[in-house]
């Protein structure tokens, strides 16, 4: 055997029978650790398990507490007394020519609005202007019979001067109601609104309440809240033609009626 020595350095340059046992002990236990690792992967992706873990599977607990869960509606409903009367007219003229029509029909609608501003009625304004015109058929010959114009204003008046409001617009000119809806005061039906969203929550609590205490059961907690409508319910609109008047009475009679304040909540409660 021989050595060489390098800067204090001692390098063997052959192997002896010792070493080369060795060495082949040491490629056994090499490939025996590969086919454990190779075997052990066989198995995880075989049967799902690895070694030294039970192959059962556990079951993850059931949280029971989560579903003791109750959805109840409550629900409330107010009156509230219609005070305003917003109101449509028209004035409709018919006439040969297009400028004979929609000159009266402006004049007209002037008179009407002059009226109704002496009258202090509220939100005053002018919604549409029309003018069409209209044919006929003399001996399968269709030709111009004339010209409609119409002109259509809206206002907002208390209920009990509707009536007068009315009356006195027919008489400087207009031909047509083309509606009234009677609605309540704003301020009132905002309080109104109020008090039922606060009675939907609390006949909701009420009936969760009684369904419990029949099955012998009691109200943890209100775990969410959700407003499912709110709003009110005015009478339905009087949509008219022309304007259809008696001379039984000096005054158009308007009755105001009243609105519905409606609200409903759903609550999720826990028992």
């Amino acid at each position: 055997m021989e050595n060489q020595s390098t800067q204090g350095v001692v390098v063997n340059s052959s192997y002896g029978p010792s070493g080369a046992q060795a060495q082949g002990g040491g490629k056994c236990r090499n490939i025996s650790a590969l086919l454990g690792l190779v075997l052990a992967f066989a198995l995880f992706f075989s049967f799902g398990v690895r070694p030294g873990v039970a192959s059962g599977r556990q079951e993850a607990p059931v949280n029971y507490e989560y579903d003791r869960v109750l959805y109840v509606t409550g629900a409330a409903r107010e009156q509230i007394p219609n005070s305003n009367a917003h109101v449509s007219l028209g004035v409709e003229v018919r006439r040969e020519s297009a400028e004979e029509a929609h000159r009266e029909a402006a004049e007209r609608a002037d008179r009407v609005l002059g009226v109704l501003r002496s009258l202090g009625v509220r939100e005053l304004r002018t919604t549409g202007l029309q003018l069409r015109v209209e044919h006929r058929t003399v001996d399968g010959s269709r030709e111009i019979a004339g010209y409609v114009a119409v002109n259509t204003v809206e206002f907002v008046t208390n209920v009990d001067a509707a009536g007068e409001a009315i009356d006195q617009s027919v008489s400087a000119g207009a031909t047509r109601v083309q509606g009234i809806t009677l609605r309540p005061d704003p301020g009132l039906l905002s309080e109104a609104m109020k008090r039922v969203e606060r009675a939907a929550a609390q006949d909701g609590v009420a009936r969760a309440d009684r369904v419990l205490a029949e099955l012998g059961l009691e109200r943890m907690e209100i775990s969410s809240v959700r407003l499912i409508d709110s709003g009110y319910i005015s009478p339905a609109d009087g949509r008219g033609g022309m304007l259809m008047r008696t001379e039984a009475f000096d005054t158009t009679p308007v009755e105001a009626g009243t609105s519905s304040a409606e609200a409903r909540v759903e609550l999720r409660i826990r028992y």
